[in-house]
């Protein structure tokens, strides 16, 4: 449902689609591929930019085809496009295309569960992601502690093994959720770390960090 919506938005690859030019699944990524262009883009340079995915999709899988926003670019907008090797208007023009695509959206599922869909620049998601995996980590100590208990306690085999498939129901996908809603409704008992591991703490102004961090490139993942 997503992907029709976003393909109806760019009318060239639409019909395209329909007509059999491309496959759905190069239709798709083409969108994705025209959401990591400028924003400043006007609308025949966007036009331009359809027609050149659509030409370069034939040669291209899919994943290949949505990472070809940057050689678009360079065809169609050079002036916009940041010169080969400086980093730095790499990482400006990755940081205004992510900030521009930021958003948060939630509706009614019509079977009493409500869904979302974000996007967020990696800075401002990585602290949410941070606190989230605090808390399933956090969530699956619990889980061995309570095992644990039960059975120092000697109970019922039948108990242990029905106490085993009910803490490894969740998926990790449950699992984030429940760490959402623990989140929301009490922030403040967020966990910080786990484990007794030793721990050096840095003291560094924000400003700074963030500043360090933007000119590195680096993310929470080590990429």
């Amino acid at each position: 449902m997503f992907q029709a919506r976003d393909l109806n938005k760019h009318a060239r690859i639409r019909d395209a689609a329909i007509e059999g030019e491309l496959s759905p699944r190069h239709a798709a990524a083409i969108t994705k591929g025209l959401e990591n262009l400028p924003p400043e883009l006007n609308a025949e340079q966007r036009g331009k930019a359809e027609l050149a995915f659509i030409k370069r999709a034939p040669k291209n899988t899919p994943k290949q085809l949505a990472e070809l926003a940057a050689e678009v670019l360079a065809e169609i907008a050079p002036e916009l496009a940041p010169a080969v090797g400086d980093d730095d208007a790499l990482l400006e023009a990755q940081r205004r295309r992510a900030r521009a695509k930021r958003h948060l959206r939630w509706g009614d599922d019509g079977d009493g569960s409500m869904w979302f869909r974000a996007s967020l620049p990696h800075l401002d998601a990585a602290p949410l992601i941070a606190v989230l995996q605090a808390h399933v980590e956090s969530d699956r100590h619990d889980e061995r502690d309570r095992l644990k208990a039960t059975r120092a306690t000697k109970p019922n085999p039948r108990t242990v093994r029905q106490q085993v498939i009910d803490d490894n129901h969740r998926t990790p996908d449950q699992r984030r959720a429940d760490a959402l809603t623990h989140l929301i409704s009490d922030h403040r008992d967020a966990p910080r770390s786990i484990g007794d591991r030793p721990r050096i703490v840095v003291t560094i102004r924000e400003e700074d960090l963030r500043e360090q961090a933007e000119k590195a490139g680096i993310r929470p993942t080590g990429a």
